[in-house]
């Protein structure tokens, strides 16, 4: 029964993201996320999973992680303070060989452990390889006195500090356990070692005692590094009503103009939301009141938003209901 345990595990979280429970721990429709990766998925319930069978210790050639346990997971405002939170970044963009960013979180209660994944979704290797790991990405944890960790360099059931092996270059996944993480901020880097094919997106899931509750679904962690490109980060809620739609996007000030636009399943214009030059690197957002250019409301359908550029176009599809 694993295998119909573990995917109702993943359906209870996926339905925590869609109705909107992150980040809040109350059900908000506002909250809903749009988009959830198969990678976000992957990386939550990695995160969840508990030792608690017999007496091994993970990461076991016998029970890989542990037990799953949903509730490790998922943050709730309850009647008693709880004090293990959640944070979370789905990073659809991706990372190219060379690149990478840098997540910032501050620890509060040292008694809680802290727990951290990144997964991504690999490229199929060919058929027989002896090598499956096409997209490789290195993670690194820092602590506030500079002790370090590498993804999936573990003894006794923890990540080891100061671990002087390589990092792991074998799997689409990287995990940290810190039974008593020091208080202070700490740095979560995702590096991109060797990416053969497109940028490689990617999901970072915390679970511990953090500072503040993130305010919005991509407030929770700061990047240190601004990308320099235009950057469609999120339509939400997907499907909406008219009028509820929302766009959160990047376009740095080095991309000297750019704009927002709404086109038909038919690839006809409906809207230019926005059309003018990029004065900021701090993300945007943008809300179309569901009527085309004329001012007239639309008809329930697919539409498509793009983003476009002086050398770079995203498009991404919302649905609109009744």
């Amino acid at each position: 029964m694993s295998a119909p345990s573990c995917n109702a595990c993943i359906g209870l979280i996926r339905e925590y993201l869609r109705k909107g429970w992150y980040p809040s721990g109350v059900k908000n429709s506002s909250d809903s996320m749009g988009y959830v990766s198969a990678a976000l998925l992957k990386a939550m319930v990695l995160v969840s999973t508990d030792p608690n069978v017999g007496a091994y210790i993970v990461p076991s050639d016998y029970i890989g992680w542990g037990r799953i346990d949903v509730d490790s997971v998922l943050y709730f405002d309850r009647p008693v303070a709880e004090k293990r939170e959640l944070l979370l970044y789905d990073d659809t963009v991706g990372l190219s060989t060379g690149q990478y960013i840098d997540y910032l979180f501050t620890i509060v209660d040292s008694t809680v452990p802290l727990r951290a994944m990144v997964a991504w979704t690999d490229t199929a290797a060919a058929a027989g390889a002896t090598r499956a790991l096409i997209n490789n990405l290195d993670i690194q944890m820092v602590a506030p006195n500079a002790d370090f960790f590498k993804g999936n360099v573990y003894s006794g059931g923890q990540s080891v500090r100061n671990p002087t092996v390589s990092y792991d270059s074998l799997n689409p996944y990287e995990c940290f356990r810190i039974h008593n993480p020091l208080r202070g901020q700490w740095r979560l880097r995702v590096m991109a070692a060797n990416v053969v094919t497109r940028p490689q997106p990617y999901a970072v899931v915390l679970t511990g005692n953090f500072l503040e509750m993130p305010v919005g679904i991509k407030e929770e962690i700061t990047r240190k590094t601004v990308p320099s490109r235009l950057t469609l980060n999120k339509i939400g809620p997907n499907p909406a009503r008219i009028g509820e739609v929302r766009i959160r996007y990047l376009a740095p000030a080095n991309n000297k103009h750019y704009s927002v636009r709404i086109y038909n399943i038919y690839g006809g214009l409906v809207k230019i939301l926005f059309k003018g030059n990029s004065n900021s690197d701090e993300w945007q957002t943008l809300d179309w009141d569901g009527k085309d250019q004329a001012g007239r409301l639309v008809a329930p359908g697919i539409y498509f938003i793009q983003l476009c550029g002086e050398d770079r176009s995203l498009t991404e599809k919302v649905i609109l209901v009744k």
